[in-house]
């Protein structure tokens, strides 16, 4: 009697361009989609509890439309050929995915690419929102399904700590812009410690509530940090903590409010973006 052969387990993908598919609390199964080199972290904002570790200079680490193209073709072909399950297409990775110069272009290849080879599966995108102002981007992000965009603060000083951003109010109006324009869900990071980057007093008060209302999201969700952040001294919310907001929120919004529970807690485990 021969052998039995073993079957190959679905490949998990770690390439400069496509990673995963990786365990998403938002999204389930979710393969991510990165447009920058794995050395870098591109991004218009410089959040203390980023995973990515700080911000650097656009210029230096963004991958070429090619490279980009040829990444996508082969790591999809991969997972057809291996029938790895898949529940979403994720715009993510190490930097903000709206700020590269071909982004629009990105868009429609990965939409024509996924009807030919991955029919079926719903795209997202994870951003801050800073390059919303530009009618393109807009366009492009409405043609995916699913759009998560950040809101940590409900003022400019906290934003500034928090985000390291700058200008809180064309930020606000370019969410509020997008929001009228498609769907949009708002994903909060809740910090508690230390003082100089927390933000739960923000998200406490009625500024917060405001931006939130303006904005009009289908969801907000709450959620703490889950991997080692770029400031090392920033600790995990409790979740205790996280459901008292959402009481609190749930009783002045008129949106849904869900909390994502953190998976791991310190000493941090072995992770993956997203």
């Amino acid at each position: 009697m021969g052998e039995t052969e073993q079957e190959t387990p679905p490949p998990v993908l770690s390439t400069p361009v496509v990673y995963g598919p990786v365990a998403s609390r938002r999204l389930g199964r979710s393969l991510g989609i990165n447009l920058f080199t794995p050395a870098s972290k591109v991004c218009t904002f410089d959040c203390a509890y980023c995973q990515c570790g700080a911000a650097q200079p656009t210029a230096t680490g963004i991958l070429s439309l090619a490279r980009i193209k040829r990444g996508l073709s082969a790591s999809f072909r991969k997972l057809v050929r291996f029938g790895t399950p898949i529940q979403h297409l994720t715009f993510a990775g190490n930097g903000e995915p709206t700020i590269h110069p071909d982004f629009p272009e990105i868009v429609a290849y990965v939409l024509r690419l996924r009807d030919r080879l991955l029919p079926g599966i719903p795209t997202a995108i994870f951003t801050n929102g800073s390059a919303l102002g530009t009618s393109a981007i807009r366009s492009a992000i409405a043609k995916l399904d699913r759009r998560f965009l950040k809101l940590d603060a409900g003022d400019p000083q906290t934003a500034r700590r928090v985000n390291r951003s700058k200008n809180f109010a064309a930020i606000v109006h370019s969410l509020a812009a997008a929001a009228k324009e498609m769907p949009v869900e708002i994903s909060t990071a809740v910090i508690t410690a230390p003082a100089r980057f927390a933000n739960l007093n923000s998200l406490r008060n009625l500024g917060y509530v405001r931006v939130v209302q303006r904005i009009n999201p289908q969801r907000l969700y709450l959620y703490s940090i889950d991997r080692p952040p770029a400031v090392s001294v920033i600790e995990q919310a409790s979740p205790a903590v996280l459901l008292q907001l959402a009481t609190y929120l749930r009783s002045r919004l008129d949106v849904p409010v869900l909390v994502l529970r953190s998976r791991r807690t310190r000493p941090w485990a072995q992770w993956i973006w997203e």
